[in-house]
């Protein structure tokens, strides 16, 4: 039997609405910067303005990069290696601890990792407010609750 008009009609505008959806699908997940994390706008680029005070840097290249402080005291040291590698976690980005990370016992800790997780937006922003830390708190992170209180498993492992 042949199809009649408009059932042909109705199939051609269904085909053609299905490879439509397929195609904006395939172009979304394309242009998106972080591939099978669903739930992150494909636009979206973490903001952090507050975290320059515990020497981070967001590169445009998926990678948070940290300038290393040194101290004798360990705790002072600790806090603001963990509170950026907490920020590049929680936005789903890498890290790399850039310069002077070999010139102390820190260099026995992670230099350089890759985004090792999606992004968790919301934590992520939490973290960057300045009610979870001051401008004169970033460096020491210890006296936040901040982002490094959110990767306990990842300081603890």
């Amino acid at each position: 039997m042949i199809a009649s008009a408009p059932n042909f009609r109705r199939c051609s505008v269904l085909f053609l609405a299905a490879a439509l959806l397929w195609t904006a699908v395939a172009l979304q997940k394309s242009e998106t910067a972080y591939p099978g994390c669903s739930g992150v706008p494909c636009d979206w680029l973490p903001e952090c303005p507050v975290a320059v005070y515990a020497r981070v840097q967001i590169g445009g290249d998926r990678v948070f990069y940290w300038t290393p402080y040194t101290s004798s005291r360990w705790g002072n040291a600790l806090s603001p290696y963990w509170q950026a590698r907490a920020l590049a976690e929680l936005a789903g980005h890498g890290f790399n601890a850039y310069v002077g990370f070999e010139s102390s016992w820190l260099k026995y800790l992670p230099k350089e990792l890759p985004a090792q997780r999606c992004p968790n937006i919301k934590s992520f922003r939490d973290a960057c407010s300045t009610e979870a830390c001051d401008s004169d708190s970033w460096e020491y992170a210890h006296r936040c609750t901040g982002a490094w209180q959110l990767i306990r498993p990842t300081i603890i492992h």
